[in-house]
């Protein structure tokens, strides 16, 4: 899978765990049926960061790539999402009304 098609599959994950009693999305891969790995969610949630789309929390005592950590989608993530605002970054199937994979 490209990096453009894993941004749009792990922020839409995201957006999806918003509503949640707990709206941090934690990495498990039974989320992602197998389309996603450990350090591909971590690598990508990462980049969603820099980009301001989510706010991410590397797992306590290990460095950024190493364990996955957890995170929540911010508001200007939601609003790329639902297709208020331009995305910074490419990525694909994303839009609150598509169906992703």
């Amino acid at each position: 899978m490209l990096d453009h098609q894993l941004r749009g599959l792990i922020l839409r994950r995201y957006y999806d765990a918003r509503r949640k009693k707990w709206s941090q999305l934690e990495w498990n891969p039974a989320d992602f049926d197998g389309l996603v790995d450990a350090l591909d969610f971590s690598r990508i949630s990462i980049v969603l960061a820099e980009y301001g789309l989510i706010d991410y929390y590397p797992a306590e005592g290990t460095d950024e790539w190493g364990q996955p950590g957890s995170g929540q989608i911010t508001a200007e993530g939601i609003d790329v999402v639902e297709g208020q605002n331009e995305p910074p970054i490419a990525y694909l199937g994303t839009r609150a009304t598509e169906k992703i994979y």
